[in-house]
């Protein structure tokens, strides 16, 4: 049997790795780095700064955890975390590497992020990396963080026709406020338990981040919120947005309260999504589901879901 791939780490490793702010000549070269400006074409990357600019300023989130890695004032490696509402980052991470180097030097930048991150008090940082890439995961690895799911993205026309259903209970719709705040947190928590999607988040963050996260996805309008109730009960949460520069309803959370399962209320949760993506003159929705998610997956995929890409998903947290 061959022994597993180990990064070299008696390589001479890069001279600084430290924050790099924007008055920092090296701030661009960094950003060039992250985005695979070595490989990729000079407007790609500017249109891909562009395009995250746009939406930290759009969404209000902080987009300068820069950390670079240098030999001199060479970039070797670099990465971003975005920090969102909710006590989270979203790492932005250059395309893998065959240089033992390159690659030391990428988790050494991974180590100071984390530091700076768990100072700023962030509860979770998150990187997406292809299904496949096994490089980059090992990397992730090695600098401390761990696999948490592999994730279908999901898309679906608007205009398709639903699905001829045995079973639909009546259900009524509460749509979000700042006074139901507390009512939204609640529900959420009650569709949380033996939940498939994602367990390994459990208990990472307190509800009341996850649904500030929540808010910062996408376009956040609150009438694109709902409670779905049985009664007096909420039975489950729907919560949509629409996406930047794309005429598409994602559904950034969907769920059912424990106690409902099994009687169709997911059925409800999703006719209300494309009523909601028709009424605001979209095209389709989209969204991601844990792939090891059965249920949910055999749902979407009757309602005429199909996946467009898969992605690994690997977080880290400050407690573990």
């Amino acid at each position: 049997m061959s022994e597993p791939e180990t990064v070299d780490s008696t390589r001479q490793a890069p001279q600084r790795v430290q924050l790099v702010d924007r008055a920092d000549l090296r701030f661009e070269q960094c950003l060039r780095q992250v985005f695979g400006g070595r490989t990729r074409r000079s407007v790609d990357v500017e249109r891909s700064i562009a395009q995250l600019d746009d939406i930290a300023k759009a969404q209000h989130l902080r987009a300068d955890l820069l950390v670079g890695a240098f030999d001199e004032d060479r970039v070797v490696s670099a990465a971003l975390a975005v920090e969102s509402p909710g006590a989270t980052g979203l790492l932005y991470i250059p395309p893998a590497t065959r240089s033992p180097h390159e690659r030391q030097a990428f988790i050494r930048v991974l180590e100071e992020l984390k530091r700076l991150a768990w100072q700023r008090r962030l509860r979770l940082l998150q990187a997406l990396i292809s299904a496949d890439d096994k490089p980059r995961a090992k990397d992730l690895a090695a600098a401390g963080f761990r696999f948490l799911a592999d994730l279908l993205y999901m898309d679906r026309a608007a205009d398709l026709p639903k699905p001829r259903l045995k079973q639909r209970p009546e259900v009524s719709w509460v749509t979000y406020a700042p006074e139901r705040r507390a009512a939204f947190i609640q529900a959420l928590d009650a569709t949380y338990i033996d939940s498939l999607d994602c367990p390994g988040l459990s208990d990472l963050r307190d509800t009341a981040d996850v649904l500030a996260g929540h808010e910062a996805t996408g376009v956040f309008n609150p009438n694109h919120w709902f409670l779905a109730m049985a009664g007096d009960v909420p039975a489950g949460v729907l919560l949509t947005a629409a996406v930047h520069n794309r005429s598409i309803l994602e559904v950034v959370y969907m769920g059912v309260s424990a106690h409902f399962r099994g009687i169709g209320i997911g059925h409800c949760l999703l006719e209300k999504a494309v009523a909601t993506s028709r009424r605001e003159g979209l095209d389709g929705l989209t969204l991601a589901v844990d792939s090891i998610n059965e249920p949910a997956r055999g749902l979407y995929e009757r309602w005429g879901f199909i996946t467009t890409s898969r992605r690994a998903a690997w977080i880290a947290a400050p407690d573990e």
